[in-house]
C-alpha cells in the first residue's frame, strides 16, 4: 500500500499487522473498534430501536439551509450571466440555471420534509421498492386509481 493509505489507516488506529494481506498467505483480520456502552449498565440503543434518533434537527436545517442557499447562488448567477448573451444562447443559460436551481432548491424542500431519499424509515428498501412506494403514494394523493 502507499503511503497515503498508510498514513490515512494509522489515524483510524489500524497497524499494518493488522490488515488483511492479500497474497494468498495467513490472513490476519482486522481489529474491529468496539462501542463503549453507557456507565449505567444498558446497552446503547441502536437506530433500530430508537427510530426518534435517526436524523436530528441540526443536521436537518444545516442541509436545508446548504440546499436552498445553493438553489439562490445558481438562480442569482444564471440571471446575471445571461444577460451578456443573446439569442439561443441566452435562452439555453436561462434553462439551464432555472433546472439547476429548481434541482437544489426541491432537495431542499425534500431534506426539510423527510422526502424521497431523505425518508430515513425507508433507507433499508431497494431502490426499486422505494421507487415503486413513492409512485403509488403520490398516484393515491392525486386520486389516480389503479386498473
Amino acid at each position: 500500500m502507499g503511503r497515503l493509505t498508510d498514513d490515512m489507516l494509522a489515524v483510524l488506529g489500524v497497524k499494518p499487522s493488522d490488515r488483511v494481506k492479500t497474497d494468498g498467505s495467513s490472513s490476519v483480520t482486522p481489529s474491529r473498534i468496539e462501542a463503549t456502552s453507557p456507565q449505567d449498565g444498558t446497552s446503547p440503543q441502536t437506530e433500530k430501536e430508537n427510530p426518534e434518533n435517526l436524523d436530528c434537527i441540526s443536521c436537518k436545517v444545516i442541509g436545508t439551509t446548504t440546499m436552498a442557499a445553493t438553489s439562490l447562488f445558481v438562480y442569482y448567477y444564471a440571471f446575471k450571466n445571461a444577460r451578456t448573451f443573446t439569442g439561443r444562447k441566452k435562452v439555453a443559460v436561462y434553462g439551464q440555471g432555472i433546472c439547476l436551481g429548481t434541482l437544489f432548491l426541491t432537495l431542499a424542500i425534500s431534506r426539510a420534509m423527510d422526502l424521497g431519499p431523505f425518508d430515513q424509515t425507508k433507507k433499508d428498501e431497494l431502490i426499486g421498492e422505494r421507487i415503486t412506494s413513492e409512485l403509488t403514494t403520490a398516484a393515491e394523493w392525486l386520486g389516480i386509481k389503479k386498473n
